[in-house]
């Protein structure tokens, strides 16, 4: 029988007292005392027929305890979890054990408390839209850019010039090639990264060649990256700035044609080419009517997010346990590590020129990952009071559409993309659907809201699975896979 009392603590967290009676727990040691028997050879004694006191005598009573231990969580853990009627978000850890009556102190983080005030009441304030002539002008002259031609010249190469090239690269010994590729020689002053190679562009003519140095991170394979972009931002200027340290790679330059860039008039003739227009004027008004309509989202796309930004600090309390904060800020430094490693750096080389430590690191970043968790949060929970889920074909297509945009047109099989990428997805697909329904609400163009359901529930689960082909270990809500860890772990 076991006595269980629990004791609310901060942030979404229960320490859980369990006492063991003493009759289970003796049945406890026993057990653990008979498998340790089993594992070990005990002359006089068949394998887990030794006695209990000769166990003890042999191994200490500490060994056996730890061994009844490692047990619980199936055995006791589990009981008391449905005596108290807790549902740990994840792992527990142990926090104290005493002997005699056994007595352990487990501390189980239970899922975020999110509690949004009535955001349903928040209006747009109507913004006018105007539209100038002078950008009416702006987008005619981008689009005379879009469609201008290119023809070849027996000159050398110039800023604004396009070149026909090949490549050859090498990089800490390694060799890969790259023929007849186009090259568009912008001003090297405004490409940093490119200007040892533009600099070695201007001035080449057809047939000529040239070697130049360049930084070989411009050359590695790109590499998948799940690095929280936003969050990337906080130390983008200090990666720059480590980038300078890494090794160079030697390009040898041959060059097949100079093209010049030749711009259509803006005339009836060039309305007729970029559409179904008959006269410039028609292309001058649907412009004008498109810049208005993308004015207008963009308008309405600040003001949804200040939405966001007010039911966050105006109107939602919102509480996670630690462990959820932890394992976010975890991936936040995967996807860095991934990141550098890309361009040839070691997180730990990374943190050596930047003078600091892993753990400093992670305090550093901890404000905006809780930001972005609290976001997070709050967008799931408008989710399910909103009824909004996200599909497994929906996923699926996402996914499809990520190979056709690569740069090879490689065929994305689902079950090659990582949990983390598909959860990632699934965030992301989610996020555009609830801003979707929060500019329809600051519009006063809502419905009233589907009934109530899980956002990232089980069923999101399943949905990855089915996307992904496997069985998901972790859940999105937390990782239950494992119900009981020690304190070391924690």
């Amino acid at each position: 029988m076991l006595k269980v009392t629990t004791e609310p603590l901060e942030n979404c967290q229960v320490l859980m007292t369990v006492e063991v009676d003493d009759a289970q727990a003796d049945q406890l040691l026993k057990a653990a005392a008979k498998r340790i028997s089993t594992q070990v050879q005990i002359p006089g004694f068949r394998p887990g027929k030794a006695p209990y006191s000769l166990i003890v005598r042999r191994f200490g009573e500490e060994a056996v305890r730890e061994e009844a231990l490692e047990d619980l969580s199936d055995k006791i853990f589990r009981e008391a979890l449905k005596q108290a009627d807790l549902e740990p978000f994840a792992p527990a850890s142990m926090e104290e054990v005493s002997w005699q009556p056994l007595v352990m102190k487990v501390r189980v983080p239970l899922a975020p408390v999110v509690e949004l005030g009535d955001y349903r009441t928040l209006r747009l304030e109507p913004t006018p839209v105007e539209i100038t002539e002078e950008e009416v002008d702006q987008a005619l002259t981008e689009m005379q850019e879009r469609y201008a031609s290119w023809e070849t010249v027996e000159r050398p190469a110039q800023v604004g010039d396009r070149l026909e090239v090949d490549m050859r690269i090498e990089v800490d010994g390694k060799f890969s090639s790259r023929e007849k590729v186009p090259v568009l020689i912008r001003e090297p002053d405004e490409n940093p990264k490119y200007a040892a190679i533009l600099n070695a562009m201007i001035g080449m003519s057809a047939g000529e060649e040239r070697t130049v140095t360049a930084p070989s991170a411009l050359f590695l394979e790109d590499e998948e990256d799940e690095e929280d972009e936003d969050a990337e931002e906080i130390v983008e200027d200090e990666v720059e700035e480590s980038e300078k340290s890494g090794g160079e790679a030697t390009v040898w330059i041959k060059v097949h044609s100079v093209q010049e860039k030749h711009l259509h008039p803006l005339d009836d003739d060039f309305a007729q080419m970029v559409g179904e227009f008959n006269t410039l004027q028609e292309l001058r008004d649907k412009v004008h009517a498109s810049l208005i309509e993308e004015k207008q989202k963009k308008i309405e796309r600040e003001q949804t997010a200040q939405a966001v930004e007010r039911i966050m600090s105006e109107m939602a309390r919102v509480e996670w346990p630690p462990v959820l904060e932890e394992s976010a800020i975890d991936r936040w430094v995967s996807g860095l590590e991934q990141r550098l490693k890309q361009q040839g750096m070691p997180l730990l080389t990374y943190l050596r020129t930047q003078q600091k430590s892993l753990e400093q690191l992670r305090e550093e970043i901890r404000p905006h990952v809780q930001t972005e968790l609290r976001r997070s949060l709050i967008l799931q929970e408008i989710a399910r009071r909103e009824g909004i889920s996200v599909e497994p074909d929906e996923v699926l297509r996402y996914v499809e559409l990520m190979g056709t945009m690569a740069q090879d047109r490689r065929e994305v099989v689902p079950s090659s993309i990582s949990q983390a990428t598909l959860h990632q997805i699934f965030q992301d697909l989610l996020d555009i659907k609830v801003y979707t329904r929060l500019s329809e609400i600051l519009r006063g163009e809502a419905q009233e809201a589907a009934p109530e359901q899980s956002a990232e529930s089980e069923g999101a689960t399943e949905a990855l699975g089915e996307v992904s082909g496997v069985s998901p270990e972790v859940s999105l809500e937390g990782e239950t896979n494992t119900v009981l860890r020690s304190s070391e772990e924690h």
